[in-house]
């Protein structure tokens, strides 16, 4: 028989401790402190009646929406991603993600919200490790490799980060999940922020799309926005 040839590989990257990482699911990985809530339990303690407190703390206010379902983790991604891969393991169709950005900073847990202020906890919620720093690399390369495993054959996946990160990010998802499952890069520009003196002001993020195969699901209707529309009053009849 002729032996097939092998296709290349491509863009690769390499740093210390990255050969142990296999991303693969054991029966022993349940071993965490993180913890799991009902989204419609969750709902049910805030759902209030016309003299309650809405879920946004303001008073007299009636909560009228639909009520969600699902989970919701608190703890380690990769603990959550390893347990949900014993249970929907090539069954996913869809993940967004909002990793750490590699800022090299330390981010600390907020209290409050709604009527009342933010204040800190004094808490560490996590570190964020520079992206240039090989743990930020084992991070997102194991995770990258869990959510291989959790979609489906027409599974997707859209990554949102800032350009910190968007060089190492793009090509570990190449080398995950293959540079013929990038389907776009999706940029994201906004006005909010200060204005730097030293540099072009850093006003945007990409958000990296992938397909795992050619049947993912995408209706084009669902975004389409008139040519001739405004951005800024939304008015579809300004003269272009």
């Amino acid at each position: 028989m002729k032996k097939q040839e092998k296709k290349p590989l491509g863009p690769r990257l390499v740093w210390e401790g990255k050969d142990k990482i296999t991303g693969f699911v054991r029966g022993g990985d349940e071993v965490s402190t993180g913890v799991s809530f009902d989204l419609e339990c969750l709902y049910g303690r805030w759902k209030t009646s016309s003299q309650g407190v809405g879920v946004d703390g303001d008073h007299g206010g009636t909560v009228d929406r639909l009520s969600p379902s699902g989970r919701l983790f608190l703890g380690d991604n990769r603990f959550w991603l390893r347990k949900l891969c014993h249970e929907f393991a090539g069954g996913v169709d869809l993940i967004y993600m909002d990793p750490p950005y590699g800022t090299g900073t330390t981010r600390e847990i907020l209290r409050g919200g709604g009527a009342r202020p933010h204040v800190h906890a004094g808490k560490t919620a996590f570190t964020d490790e520079s992206a240039h720093e090989g743990s930020y690399m084992d991070l997102m390369y194991e995770v990258f490799l869990l959510c291989r495993q959790l979609l489906s054959s027409r599974g997707q996946i859209f990554v949102h980060v800032d350009g910190r990160a968007s060089g190492i990010i793009r090509v570990l998802l190449d080398e995950v999940l293959g540079g013929a499952s990038f389907r776009n890069e999706i940029v994201w520009h906004y006005g909010s922020g200060g204005r730097a003196k030293k540099f072009y002001a850093r006003k945007s993020d990409s958000i990296f799309w992938y397909a795992k195969g050619r049947r993912y699901i995408f209706k084009p209707k669902r975004i389409a926005t008139p040519r001739n529309r405004c951005s800024l009053c939304g008015d579809t009849h300004v003269a272009r």
